[in-house]
């Protein structure tokens, strides 16, 4: 973790915000202000609500991320963004309905708006789906496999991590592959847990303390 400093943490808001931008286009982004402003005169206490979900999610969640912009950064960090979209969703439906609601009198108006809305997402969605779809990514499955064909029956495999663990749970559990490896998590949540009832209620350094000499005797006993 970098040192904070007010530039790198501008910069990771200024990230953010930039991919709010992404996810929802100006189109949209434009709805939103139309619910924003619609909440804030109609839903007081709902906005205030909303207001201070999307700043938790926003400016004060950068205070307690990676202050740096690098591509693995934004990796690690993007999925974080996310209930700041949904309260960004939650006022474009409030735009969207305010916007019918003055225009229902009028079906042109209101045909010639929802074809707009339904258009939008259409002709993007060649460029979103080519950059979204993973139909054809076998990295991960393959790096699983490959941890899998290292190993003999029998053997003892200690997994750290999302990236290996969750791997080994799919073709361990869906694919029943690697059932005669005997595979073990470092949190004791994901396969059997060796580290005891109480491991995960424990300290911090005691759970270390544990994991060390747990791992450390079943190595010294194969």
């Amino acid at each position: 973790r970098t040192i904070f400093t007010m530039s790198l943490y501008l910069k990771q808001v200024m990230y953010c915000f930039k991919s709010l931008h992404l996810e929802l286009t100006m189109f949209f982004i434009g709805f939103s202000i139309i619910g924003v402003w619609h909440v804030f005169k109609a839903y007081r206490q709902l906005f205030l609500v909303l207001l201070v979900m999307f700043l938790l999610t926003t400016i004060i969640l950068m205070l307690r991320l990676e202050h740096i912009i690098t591509p693995h950064g934004i990796y690690l960090n993007a999925p974080f963004f996310i209930p700041s979209y949904i309260v960004c969703f939650i006022f474009i439906l409030f735009g969207l309905y305010f916007v019918i609601s003055k225009i229902k009198q009028n079906t042109k108006i209101l045909a010639m708006v929802s074809f707009i809305i339904i258009l939008i997402p259409v002709y993007q969605m060649k460029s979103n789906y080519s950059c979204n779809d993973r139909s054809r990514n076998f990295i991960a499955y393959d790096y699983g496999i490959n941890l899998l064909k290292t190993l003999k029956a029998d053997d003892v495999l200690f997994t750290s991590g999302d990236h290996s663990s969750f791997i080994l749970s799919y073709l361990k559990y869906v694919e029943n592959r690697g059932n005669n490896i005997n595979i073990y998590d470092e949190t004791g949540t994901v396969f059997k847990n060796i580290y005891g009832k109480d491991f995960i209620k424990i300290a911090i350094g005691e759970h270390q303390k544990r994991l060390d000499i747990i791992q450390r005797d079943i190595i010294n006993s194969n």
